[in-house]
């Protein structure tokens, strides 16, 4: 009973996590600025949206690792606290880029890489099936949607299995991310 009580909260508190609007922060002349800055110097600027099912995810992030250097980067979107990073962006080094993590309010749903995966053995699957996209230098890039998707809904004897795709940036969200990043000076590029 208190089991499927707790279940009950928090399929009550998850719903609460997503949004139906976009948060993306508009760039102000300030942010703009220090953001070409940064462009100059080699680097490039992405944003992504994270879908749980149909609904936006306000507070969101993504996580990813730079294939070749084993960097990694962080996207905070919403309400999500992030101290030291810019807000709804990443700033990185041009690449190719493996999602090891999306964060959809309370819900991670990890990609591979973490000890558990190794222990196992599924950690090769999910680096193979993770989300992948590249960058090139002086590019601002809107990676695309992640969309969560749940496959097995949770049960009482067993968690829900879930899978994340990235599709090619929605109409809505290019609109958002064309006028939020409009300050910066150079052309929003988006995947197909």
């Amino acid at each position: 009973m208190k089991k499927l009580l707790f279940a009950s909260l928090c399929l009550i508190v998850g719903a609460c996590q997503t949004d139906t609007g976009n948060t993306l922060k508009t760039v102000d002349d300030t942010t703009a600025q220090k953001l070409e800055k940064t462009l100059q110097s080699g680097k490039t600027v992405i944003v992504g949206d994270v879908y749980f099912e149909d609904r936006y995810c306000g507070g969101s992030s993504i996580s990813m690792v730079n294939v070749a250097t084993k960097e990694h980067q962080l996207i905070a979107n919403g309400a999500v606290v992030s101290l030291g990073l810019w807000k709804d962006t990443a700033v990185v080094k041009p690449g190719t880029y493996r999602i090891t993590a999306v964060k959809c309010g309370t819900s991670v749903v990890k990609l591979g890489g973490n000890w558990a995966d190794i222990l196992v053995g599924t950690d090769k699957l999910k680096k193979a099936l993770a989300p992948t996209f590249s960058v090139k230098e002086g590019e601002v890039r809107h990676i695309g949607t992640l969309r969560i998707s749940v496959i097995k809904k949770e049960t009482l004897f067993s968690n829900a299995r879930v899978i994340v795709t990235r599709e090619a940036t929605t109409p809505e969200a290019k609109a958002r991310a064309q006028q939020a990043l409009a300050k910066i000076g150079r052309p929003v590029q988006f995947t197909n």
